[in-house]
């Protein structure tokens, strides 16, 4: 197995941690463990006494009957929990697909659900979504890509990055595409239950149809990515089997701490959910009027689901250029082809020291370059106050001449870069 570095992974590792504001989030705003043991009384001292040894590798019995509860059709046998959806993500590429197939991956995506695939040796076709159509399915260019190698089509939806729901003709459409070629479809599905509307919410791709595999995590829709645990449901029992076989090689089990924690969690989940689906509401018109009012320099779809959207920055220049010559306090710059996240802390603050810089982002195109506008991921999980920061309330100062301000995700895919920005509370 040889994969390429997981770029955006060495950028986190590099900033993510000194960054004042972290804007280049994808995950609910998170909550402390005291917070977790608050939704259960007794749950505290159940904690202390809970056996810190060995776990069952599929998962504990009842974290398992847990996680299917979430849908509608699955049983307990039918959930294998990984330690994260980055290791489902591994586990399931590396268990069911080799050199000799073939796989499609709807992109733009999280690195991992490209890279992992093509780590595997089979040929990989990238099913496109362009923003000059909207964001929107091409059906026929999926069809045209179907081989009769073609062992599996990789999609998201609630869809990384965009924070867009496939349409639900379009997400019954690729079911009975993968149906009628027998094609194992691993649908990605973290965001879920974070629908802005819950009413649009698609039925999990394991509830309706049988060779399927969901992918779960406490990351992004609960806002817990410390607990590290996922899980994938599949109601093809060789899947599962082939599933936990391979992970045998990898983590074995998971943190029985984070089992313990992911049941207390999962079992109220809806407090988290409705927490965060007010967070994201409010900040929803935060940004509607923050882009209304700089119409100059951003255009975008507005997302329906997850809490990031995907911004077209316009100017016509090479941002990676432009943040390598920005002050070292205000941006932190990488280069990749696809966005994934981690936590963040603030947006309004982050945009007042954006706007500072207005000056070169208006710049003219250092000659020479031919990137064209940038293409911006903006997560909307956390709060504050608009009107602080039109006022300049909000101190845009860097703390210090060794931290980083902001921490800002670039991407160069076919020369349209992309910016990630969550936002914390004042």
């Amino acid at each position: 197995m040889r994969m390429k570095p997981f770029r955006i992974e060495q950028y986190f590792a590099k900033h993510e941690f000194s960054a004042k504001y972290l804007l280049s989030s994808s995950d609910a705003e998170s909550r402390t463990i005291q917070d977790v043991l608050d939704l259960e009384p007794g749950s505290h001292e159940r904690l202390l006494q809970h056996w810190c040894g060995y776990t069952e590798s599929p998962g504990a019995p009842w974290l398992r009957s847990t996680v299917a509860a979430i849908y509608k059709n699955i049983a307990p046998e039918q959930v294998l929990v990984p330690s994260c959806a980055e290791e489902g993500i591994l586990v399931v590429y590396h268990a069911m697909v080799g050199p000799e197939d073939h796989v499609v991956v709807e992109t733009p995506c999280f690195e991992s659900g490209l890279e992992v695939a093509r780590s595997t040796g089979a040929e990989v076709s990238e099913w496109r979504r362009k923003a000059e159509d909207g964001w929107s399915h091409n059906l026929d260019a999926l069809r045209k890509l179907i081989r009769p190698n073609t062992r599996m089509i990789y999609i998201t939806t609630p869809h990384h990055p965009t924070g867009l729901l496939m349409p639900r003709q379009v997400f019954e459409e690729v079911i009975e595409l993968c149906r009628k070629h027998r094609i194992l479809l691993f649908c990605d599905e973290v965001f879920r239950e974070l629908e802005h509307d819950p009413g649009m919410r698609l039925p999990a791709a394991c509830d309706v149809y049988e060779n399927a595999v969901s992918l779960g995590s406490m990351s992004k829709t609960y806002g817990l990515p410390g607990l590290r645990l996922g899980w994938l449901v599949s109601r093809n029992p060789s899947v599962i089997q082939r599933c936990l076989d391979f992970r045998f090689y990898t983590t074995i089990c998971s943190s029985a701490p984070s089992e313990f924690l992911t049941d207390v969690a999962l079992r109220h989940r809806q407090v988290l959910i409705q927490r965060n689906l007010g967070i994201l509401r409010r900040n929803l018109s935060l940004l509607e009027a923050f882009f209304a009012e700089r119409s100059d320099l951003f255009e975008w779809v507005k997302p329906n689901a997850s809490p990031m959207c995907f911004v077209r920055f316009k100017p016509q220049r090479d941002v990676a250029q432009f943040l390598r010559r920005t002050p070292p306090h205000s941006f932190r710059v990488r280069t990749r082809e696809y966005a994934g996240g981690a936590s963040a802390t603030e947006l309004l603050p982050g945009i007042k020291v954006l706007e500072k810089h207005k000056s070169g982002i208006r710049a003219k195109r250092t000659s020479g370059t031919t990137s064209e506008s940038c293409q911006a991921k903006l997560t909307v999980s956390k709060s504050c106050d608009c009107e602080m920061v039109r006022k300049g309330i909000l101190s845009t100062r860097p703390p210090n001449s060794g931290a980083s301000e902001f921490s800002a995700l670039f991407a160069l895919s076919e020369a349209v870069s992309f910016l990630q920005i969550r936002h914390d509370g004042a």
